[in-house]
């Protein structure tokens, strides 16, 4: 059994031995590479995908704001957004090392898309 540790690369040559006739290890290992680019790719649009639209949220969230001050609204969405996933990148690591990458992997985009939907679908400006 391979020891695994926080170096450990997730795609590593010696875990994975692959001769040239066997498809089946290329087509999982191709597979898990574009997995992890999927993956990739989903939470950097969760990331950069509130900034088009937060000022039009935090007017329509709070009526008394206008197209001078929801900059500033906006602003605060955004931010508390980087807030929470700073703080919660702590323990993501902690869980990441007693369950491993592939269930923090799971887990982190099945809450990200809950959580998308609920801000989303928020009706108060505390609420996103």
């Amino acid at each position: 059994e391979m020891l695994v540790s926080e170096r450990t690369q997730l795609l590593n040559d010696k875990s994975i031995q692959i001769d040239s006739n066997d498809d089946d290890e290329k087509r999982k290992r191709l597979l898990t590479i574009v997995a992890l680019s999927a993956s990739m790719l989903v939470q950097s649009f969760l990331l950069v995908g509130v900034f088009p639209y937060s000022g039009f949220m935090a007017m329509h969230l709070i009526p008394t704001l206008n197209e001078e001050n929801a900059g500033s609204y906006a602003g605060l969405i955004a931010s508390s957004f980087m807030v929470g996933r700073a703080i919660s990148s702590f323990g993501w690591g902690r869980v990441s090392d007693r369950y491993g990458r592939v269930f923090v992997i799971k887990v982190s985009l099945l809450t990200s898309a809950v959580f998308s939907i609920l801000f989303g679908l928020s009706s108060t400006f505390y609420m996103a």
